[in-house]
């Protein structure tokens, strides 16, 4: 009986196989190199590509000889207001017949190519993808947010006094860049796979 049990348990384990795994053609897995990024300043577009790629068990990126590049181009890295609210006196709350934004979306849109480096071919593209992130910030143009200075008695910007606990538009704008990045990076490999499975 327990040298039944051992074999089923034998039988059972040569069966197993990660759904994780990277593609594997004629015993070797499929390479996938990220050359950089026309007008990715601070390479965090490629990075998210990078990561992306590699997490997705279904590849292996290398910055070496690869089976494929995956050249990616910036069409368009926006960002549009897309939230407002009523100003209000700063020291009595009433409302002022006057709208300010306060919410912003960062957009940011790419087209990529799947270059077979043996034949220099396209096996897919141009793949044109977008992600976006909306983010709050604090309008300094707003009444709300101005405070009187006991110094001097000018009135500034509630910013100067957050310690980085409220962002201002380009903070804020900045900051969203990077999930948007994410977001592109995993619509890029879903299609980099459908690519290169089906």
């Amino acid at each position: 009986m327990r040298y039944t049990l051992l074999l089923l348990l034998c039988v059972s384990c040569t069966g197993y196989q990660s759904l994780n795994q990277p593609i594997v053609r004629s015993e070797k897995p499929v390479t996938v190199s990220v050359p950089p990024i026309v007008g990715d300043i601070d390479g965090m577009l490629r990075e998210a590509l990078i990561n992306e790629i590699f997490s997705s068990g279904s590849f292996l990126y290398t910055a070496g000889k690869a089976d494929y590049d995956l050249t990616v181009k910036i069409v368009s890295n926006s960002k549009d207001k897309i939230g407002y609210k009523y100003d209000q006196k700063p020291i009595t709350g009433a409302i002022i017949d006057r709208l300010v934004p306060n919410e912003g979306r960062r957009t940011v849109e790419v087209e990529a190519n799947l270059i077979d480096r043996a034949t220099k071919k396209k096996v897919k593209g141009p793949i044109k993808v977008a992600g976006f992130a909306d983010y709050d910030y604090v309008n300094s143009n707003s009444y709300d947010n101005l405070i009187v200075d006991p110094s001097s008695g000018n009135k500034q910007s509630v910013l100067q006094y957050s310690l980085g606990q409220l962002g201002s538009e380009e903070e804020a704008s900045n900051t969203a860049q990077n999930p948007a990045f994410r977001t592109v990076a995993k619509k890029v490999t879903n299609y980099l796979r459908l690519a290169l499975v089906d």
